[in-house]
């Protein structure tokens, strides 16, 4: 069993089966859960969906890809996933990289102007029918373990940019300082919605949120579930 998989298994042993994520205040009063299906079982066809929100099969690997700088530089990436999100009549295109290779390291850095510690990383480039220009999102692992408070990553689109946090504390205020238990999503020091990778998943969005913004933030808690698909098969 792989190092990450057994600390995985000993975190959720010692929550217990039952436990969950802490819920962001602002998310508590003015939010709609939205119970993930679709994560566990097979992978081939994989499709999820929650809420409103529904995804097309999930393909390992980019099969087309559209003309962003974001695909063009890392075309290269080892471990890849592709999926297209639906809400009604509109749809995100959702395109994810799991693991960087050590050249790509340097230009991520420079595009989401942080500092890398390693090849630890989850990036990606989501195309919304709502405009044009596309966004992109990178998570790195929380190497100081402070619960809710360490920057962990980004999603941006220009000089728009939403702050990615780890949620490292269950319902009940246990810290895991282990793999996080899910990520929220920061505006302007709001916390406008949220996403649980425990067991089979939640996805929390706030009510106030324009249908676009939700669109953006569907799509990213989505690749994030399928986050633990591309750890599952590295260095297999």
């Amino acid at each position: 069993m792989q190092p990450l998989k057994i600390l995985l298994w000993f975190t959720v042993i010692s929550m217990g089966c039952s436990s969950s994520m802490m819920i962001p205040d602002t998310l508590v009063s003015d939010a709609q859960t939205l119970a993930v299906a679709g994560r566990q079982g097979w992978l081939v066809n994989q499709k999820l969906s929650f809420g409103p929100y529904q995804s097309e099969k999930v393909k390992r690997g980019w099969t087309f890809s559209y003309d962003i700088p974001f695909l063009m530089h890392f075309q290269g990436a080892k471990e890849k996933l592709q999926f297209e999100l639906k809400a009604g009549e509109h749809r995100a295109n959702v395109f994810c990289l799991g693991k960087a290779t050590q050249r790509d390291l340097p230009m991520l850095e420079d595009m989401f102007q942080l500092s890398l510690k390693d090849q630890n990383v989850f990036a990606g480039a989501i195309v919304t029918d709502y405009s044009s220009k596309p966004w992109e999102f990178l998570v790195q692992k929380n190497y100081n373990k402070l619960p809710n408070r360490d920057f962990l990553g980004s999603l941006q689109q220009e000089d728009q940019r939403i702050n990615i946090r780890e949620i490292q504390q269950t319902a009940e205020g246990k810290n895991t300082w282990g793999e996080p238990l899910g990520y929220e999503f920061v505006l302007d020091n709001e916390v406008i919605g949220a996403v649980e990778v425990l067991n089979k998943g939640r996805v929390i969005l706030k009510n106030t949120t324009s249908a676009e913004m939700n669109l953006l933030l569907a799509s990213t808690a989505a690749a994030l579930l399928l986050r633990s698909d591309l750890h599952d098969t590295i260095g297999q």
